[in-house]
């Protein structure tokens, strides 16, 4: 079984973060993990930096970007660069399917999700059922259900979108700095040495979401 973080973010690529790459696989390597995955935001390592950083870090690197859409952010996989149009969830899906990539709907809660809301259960179904009218539902591998910088009732939430959708569940720690590291993950039943093997890995929804801390 191999742990590995689907969703981090390093400076300066992304201006939330205070990590740098090196500091993030060194801690991610304490933490137990077996892999990350930088995935900043609109923003791309280069599949070669990668490799490169897999072999100098003898830890496993993968290069993916988290793209912001007006229907939310979708992690990807496959995708070297940045296009116009990539605002829209579809031409970014279309991208996907060219590159024979993977996607991953982040924090599916964001801009939904209310707490006041989730208090009241008719309140709490019209949130879900405006959830699942995201047609980036129809497009994606995944669904950040275990979120590292969400709560329990908005990880909940995300959940239940994905039980609903009939959609594999995955889990990130969604690492900004130093404390975010190593509180989410998702374990893969298949050895992944690299991109394509991730891929496939999230193609066949052969993983689980896990939590690797209580904070």
């Amino acid at each position: 079984l191999l742990i590995i973080d689907l969703h981090t973010h390093t400076t300066p690529d992304s201006d939330d973060s205070s990590l740098s790459i090196g500091e993030l696989i060194e801690v991610s390597k304490k933490c137990g993990l077996n892999g990350i995955c930088i995935t900043n935001h609109d923003r791309f390592l280069s599949i070669k930096e990668s490799i490169s950083l897999s072999k100098t870090y003898d830890f496993l690197v993968i290069a993916g970007v988290e793209i912001t859409t007006d229907e939310g952010h979708l992690i990807t996989f496959g995708l070297e660069t940045y296009i116009f149009g990539m605002h829209r969830a579809s031409f970014v899906n279309s991208l996907v399917k060219k590159s024979n990539g993977a996607m991953i709907l982040a924090h599916p809660y964001r801009r939904i999700f209310n707490e006041d809301q989730n208090k009241n259960s008719l309140e709490y179904e019209e949130m879900i059922s405006r959830a699942l009218t995201n047609p980036t539902l129809s497009m994606v591998d995944s669904i950040d259900t275990l979120n590292g910088r969400g709560n329990y009732h908005q990880n909940q939430f995300s959940k239940e979108i994905a039980l609903r959708s009939q959609i594999p569940g995955s889990g990130a720690s969604d690492a900004h700095s130093v404390a975010d590291i190593g509180t989410c993950a998702t374990e893969f039943i298949d050895e992944i040495k690299n991109i394509q093997e991730l891929i496939i890995a999230l193609k066949r929804g052969r993983f689980h979401p896990i939590k690797l801390r209580n904070d």
